[in-house]
């Protein structure tokens, strides 16, 4: 008698342990202190979600233009409709804008310094100018802005203040 098993596999959680096990094997080769490594560790457990979302990217090209135009509006279009200058504009403009959404993960402490750039806060903290920004603020909205008199003519100090993992769930942005 043989017996077949037959299971369906989620393989993202497969893929994060082994993008842990090749980081912890890098810090050990680059003999970084023990003390160190748990911040790259956390960095790595934070940015599951962005690569995980990287990795939907390449199956989101598989899909016809209609298909992908249907998620970009759900997934981006609320937040980037509270953003005046897209209030007005068409599906299709939203669209292409919401196409060029690249993520950016970044660690405790580092600065955002792109002005003229848009930047979604999906998760984490950031401090602009001593105030805390939570998930969907927004910064940069004179980014398209053509008219160099009506661009704010310094970008604020941001520093990120977590990894993006909240404090009761844990595990973008």
């Amino acid at each position: 008698m043989f017996l077949s098993l037959v299971s369906v596999v989620d393989e993202e959680p497969w893929a994060h342990a082994r993008r842990m096990d090749t980081l912890n094997a890098m810090l050990a080769r680059a003999k970084v202190p023990q003390a160190n490594r748990a911040s790259h560790r956390l960095f790595l457990i934070s940015s599951r979600d962005a690569l995980y979302r990287a990795h939907q990217r390449e199956v989101f090209e598989l899909l016809s233009p209609c298909q992908q135009a249907e998620i970009v509006t759900y997934q981006y279009g609320p937040i980037l409709r509270r953003i005046t200058y897209f209030r007005e504009v068409s599906p299709a403009f939203l669209v292409d804008v919401c196409r060029a959404i690249q993520p950016l993960m970044m660690a405790p402490g580092e600065v955002l310094d792109r002005p003229h750039t848009l930047y979604v806060v999906d998760k984490g903290l950031l401090v602009v100018e001593g105030r805390v920004v939570r998930q969907g603020a927004f910064l940069g909205v004179d980014f398209m802005l053509a008219n160099d008199e009506l661009r704010a003519h310094s970008f604020p100090t941001v520093r990120t203040r977590s990894h993006g993992v909240p404090p009761s769930k844990g595990g973008r942005a």
